[in-house]
Parts: C-alpha cells; structure tokens; sequence
C-alpha cells in the first residue's frame, strides 16, 4: 500500500521455524492498529482521487455545457478546462471531497 506499510511489516518481531526454514512474524497489538489505519488511509486517499476526478468531470462538462452559442459555434470556452477544475477543486473543494471520499 506504501511505504509508511512496508516500513510497518518489517518491525515486526522475526521467529524461526524448527529447521531454520520457515519464519513468521509477530506484532504487538500497536503495531496491528497502525497497519490498519495505514490499510485504511491508502483506501481513503484512492477515495478522495476518485472524487476530485469526478468533480473534474463535472465541473468540466457543466462549464462546456454552459457557454453559450454565437452563430452556431460557442464561444469565449474554458482553456485548460480539466487543469482549472482540478486547481479549482484543490483550492476550494478539497476538504469537501476528503469528507465525501470517508
């Protein structure tokens, strides 16, 4: 999941089998949690990217949809549309999408 987890797993304390082959870790019950919430968090954050790209998508269609026409053709439309809903996601909506994404 990352590397706050891979750093986790190997604290654990290492036991040795019988015959040197076969090893097994152990972890105290602080260690659990925190793999957990490690495990949790990285659901989160993939959450919240799925939610900003959502918004993005329709924060995007909403500013296309919009603009109004001029002799069949529209005119003054967004350019970098997809870079300014993401900006303007990040800058405005962040918090709302971290609390949507739970």
């Amino acid at each position: 999941c990352g590397p706050g987890l891979i750093n986790l797993i190997s604290t654990g304390e290492v036991t040795f089998g019988g015959n040197g082959i076969a090893r097994t870790f152990t972890y105290t019950i602080e260690e659990q949690f925190y793999m957990v919430c490690e495990f949790l968090m990285f659901f989160w954050y993939l959450e919240i990217c799925h939610a900003c790209s959502q918004y993005t998508l329709a924060w995007t269609t909403q500013m296309w949809y919009f603009t109004p026409y001029v002799n069949g053709t529209k005119v003054d439309h967004q350019r970098c549309a997809v870079f300014r809903a993401y900006a303007n996601a990040l800058r405005f909506h962040l918090g709302s999408l971290a609390l949507g994404a739970l």
